[in-house]
């Protein structure tokens, strides 16, 4: 600087920036790219969290496999027909919902969902129950319409009323605990999966340089980019010889 003095020259962030940008030059389409990458994060899944749900899917399981075979035991007794044909459709969803808890399980117990260090492990569980919850949420639909389509069921096949009853108030409360899950889940995946960004700037934009200290202190930017349009006016020539 003019008094003698050496300023120093500003590299690298900012002190209220953690992360700054990194500019590439420009590309052949004349663009200038600059790419921010965020903080690459892994999450875990509590071990006891895991365990628990794997408990409960392989008990679901269980107890909706039994409902199915006690009224499938039951269709003997109800003649060929519309509602038969409605439970018949019934017990093959609920084997099909057992099956479904049991393979959760297996999920929940596998080897990379016990480890839980990356963000796919999690959006698998919360795919997996939610293709749970489409299969309940289409049993419990069912039910409702046996019971509308047969008003008086309760009293031609009380046995199958009861059973179906029964059955429609287990599947409501395994969706709301599915439900619950997935809440859980989603939550986790929200707050502790990252992501990376990619921003490019329009064609021709200046990309700014910060230079050091000019004599009063202050730090001018230095822009880089095109060069400034110049143009070149035409000079007069005299007379020509006509």
């Amino acid at each position: 600087t003019p008094d003698g003095t050496t300023q120093p020259q500003t590299n690298g962030p900012t002190p209220d920036v953690t992360t700054q940008p990194k500019t590439s030059g420009p590309t052949s389409d004349g663009k200038t790219k600059t790419t921010t990458t965020g903080p690459t994060t892994t999450t875990t899944i509590s071990s006891t969290t895991t365990a628990s749900a794997k408990s409960q899917a392989e008990t679901t399981a269980t107890e909706i496999s039994s409902a199915s075979a006690e009224l499938t035991s039951l269709l003997s007794g109800v003649a060929n027909g519309t509602l038969k044909d409605s439970l018949t459709s019934l017990v093959s969803s609920l084997d099909g919902l057992s099956s479904t808890f049991t393979a959760l399980a297996s999920l929940l117990g596998s080897s990379r969902v016990k480890r839980a260090t990356d963000c796919d492990s999690i959006s698998n569980i919360i795919a997996k129950y939610q293709s749970i919850k489409i299969i309940l949420d289409s049993a419990i639909s069912a039910i409702t319409t046996i019971f509308t389509d047969n008003p008086t069921l309760e009293a031609d096949a009380k046995s199958v009323f009861d059973k179906i009853t029964d059955i429609k108030s287990t599947l409501e409360t395994k969706l709301s605990s599915v439900n619950t899950q997935i809440s859980s889940y989603q939550n986790t995946l929200n707050q502790d999966c990252a992501t990376t960004t990619s921003k490019t700037t329009p064609a021709g934009t200046k990309q700014p340089q910060t230079a050091g200290p000019t004599p009063d202190g202050t730090t001018q930017p230095q822009t880089t980019g095109p060069p400034p349009d110049v143009r070149t006016e035409p000079k007069p020539s005299g007379p020509t010889s006509d």
